[in-house]
């Protein structure tokens, strides 16, 4: 990736653990649909498929049989996903694909997210995603605020390997959540585009030149009841090709930050 030498002076120092739950009003969502759509992957039940718990699956408040109130699992799971869709997501549903990773990550069956040193988060504050990144940081103004600018278009909802942040990119003048592709920011301020998915980013995230291991992570994701539109590195490419590049808004934002500080200085006119 094409990179300014000012976003590789951040110091790469371990993110703050308590940027887990920034404080924001509650909103309302469709959970029974959220959950719906998990136990629908899972076998739970299939579009027009009538439940003894409400309407058709699909409908609002249809929801599966095995979805109760009794089932500790379920209803941690609600909370859950009402906590990610009013904290990283602004309100709008919670993907499918993430909704069944985080069934798994409660329920321990975590050998896929630990292969890649995931955990999923429930909320995570602009501030703190560019904690490190800051003028307080050693960073240069200008470029502290262009990646500022770009971070705040990130709905976070994971960390991986070596502190980097996962979330979906909405963009300027933003998308839903279902349309934006997913991108991973590192610790050295980089930005990369991952998958049209989480899914896809975790499957990405394997060597293209290891067919074997390719398979396993996608037979793991299908295992879990994810449903693929790409089982190949070529496909997940192909998926992302109408995004542009991160990193390059990135720094036209940092362009445009550096021509208003001259316009700002008098000392420059």
């Amino acid at each position: 990736m094409v990179a300014d030498p000012q976003f590789r002076q951040v110091t790469q120092a371990p993110l703050p653990d308590e940027r887990l739950k920034p404080p924001v009003p509650t909103v309302h969502v469709n959970l029974p649909q959220v959950i719906c759509n998990v136990h629908r992957s899972h076998g739970g039940c299939s579009p027009g498929q009538t439940t003894a718990a409400g309407p058709n699956c699909g409908e609002t408040g249809g929801v599966p049989d095995d979805v109760h109130p009794a089932h500790d699992l379920d209803e941690e799971l609600r909370a859950v996903l009402r906590d990610v869709s009013t904290h990283s997501l602004d309100g709008e549903e919670v993907p499918a694909d993430l909704a069944v990773l985080w069934r798994a990550q409660l329920s321990g069956d975590t050998d896929l997210l630990d292969a890649y040193e995931m955990v999923l988060l429930d909320g995570l504050s602009t501030d703190e995603a560019t904690a490190g990144f800051r003028v307080e940081d050693g960073v240069e103004p200008a470029a502290a605020l262009a990646l500022e600018r770009t971070v705040d278009q990130i709905r976070f909802v994971a960390e991986a390997m070596d502190g980097a942040l996962v979330g979906y990119w909405v963009g300027e003048k933003p998308r839903r959540v279902a349309d934006s592709p997913v991108v991973v920011l590192d610790t050295d301020g980089q930005l990369e585009l991952g998958g049209r998915t989480l899914a896809e980013t975790l499957l990405a995230w394997t060597d293209p030149e290891d067919p074997e291991e390719v398979a396993e992570v996608y037979d793991a994701l299908c295992a879990l009841g994810i449903r693929m539109a790409a089982d190949t590195h070529e496909r997940i490419y192909a998926r992302l090709t109408p995004f542009d590049d991160p990193n390059q808004v990135t720094l036209g934002y940092l362009i445009d930050e550096r021509m208003r500080t001259s316009t700002d200085d008098p000392s420059r006119g």
